[in-house]
């Protein structure tokens, strides 16, 4: 095997890795974290988690061009997004 062969290799394991790593995240977020009123139920509303919550759903379907993560928790994604809009809009942010 040649070292071009096995850096390929390496790269392309990473970059499953790190997909498989994104999309547990992106679960978890939305599984256990984001309720279906925009809120998180964590300790208290975080404006920059709330925000990398949303990159987090749009890298992974930009790397991945699955959308139906995305799809299966869009109640919550758009609840969260009119909130952290809202939050802005008002001048709270």
């Amino acid at each position: 095997m040649t070292l071009a062969l096995a850096l390929a290799l390496a790269l392309a394991l990473a970059l499953a890795l790190t997909l498989a790593l994104a999309l547990a995240l992106a679960l978890a977020l939305s599984r256990f974290y984001a309720r279906s009123d925009g809120m998180v139920t964590y300790r208290a509303e975080e404006l920059a988690q709330s925000g990398r919550m949303l990159t987090i759903f749009a890298l992974y379907v930009s790397y991945t061009a699955d959308t139906s993560l995305v799809l299966a928790h869009f109640g919550k994604i758009r609840a969260l997004a009119e909130w952290l809009l809202y939050r802005y809009c008002t001048g709270w942010g």
